[in-house]
């Protein structure tokens, strides 16, 4: 036998059909597989982010929006009325004048005058003409009554 670690009949020495049989039979599998499930688990993951609010969201950029920049409310007075305002009437009244001659055309003598009026008054009640003797309480009945003074009007508006 040869010594020369180049010979294809050295014994020692696997033919390339003989060096991993298992190898030859396997199929090769390529890096494009694992790429592809790796992008559908990162997309499923995506979504279920967005779905549970985990993830910003992109709005239209050219959409309207609102802005509210109005002020709060600010209390700049309380008055005490110490009345009860019960009710308000609200009243109108068209005067119409006219005045002119017998057998004379309006036009030469006469005029004409049109006035619409409007005006409100309200009607109230002054709590602080109530003294303690106008509260009587009831044990008996379990109530309170109350004697108002009379509802008297406001000026004419």
């Amino acid at each position: 036998m040869s010594e020369d670690p180049r010979d294809p009949d050295r014994p020692d020495k696997l033919k390339p059909t003989e060096v991993m049989p298992e190898l030859e039979q396997r199929p090769r599998r390529s890096g494009w597989w694992l790429a592809g499930v790796t992008v559908a688990v990162l997309l499923v993951l995506a979504a279920v982010a967005q779905v549970l609010g985990m993830l910003p969201t992109w709005k239209n950029p050219f959409g309207e929006r609102e802005v509210d920049r109005s002020q709060p409310v600010v209390l700049e007075r309380i008055q005490d009325l110490s009345r009860y305002h019960a009710a308000t009437g609200e009243f109108q009244v068209i005067v119409d004048l006219e005045q002119d001659a017998p057998f004379i055309p309006s036009s030469i003598l006469g005029g004409r005058t049109l006035f619409v009026a409007a005006g409100t008054v309200d009607a109230y009640v002054d709590f602080s003409g109530v003294s303690k003797g106008a509260i009587t309480v009831s044990e008996k009945e379990k109530s309170a009554t109350v004697r108002l003074p009379h509802a008297e009007l406001e000026r004419v508006n």
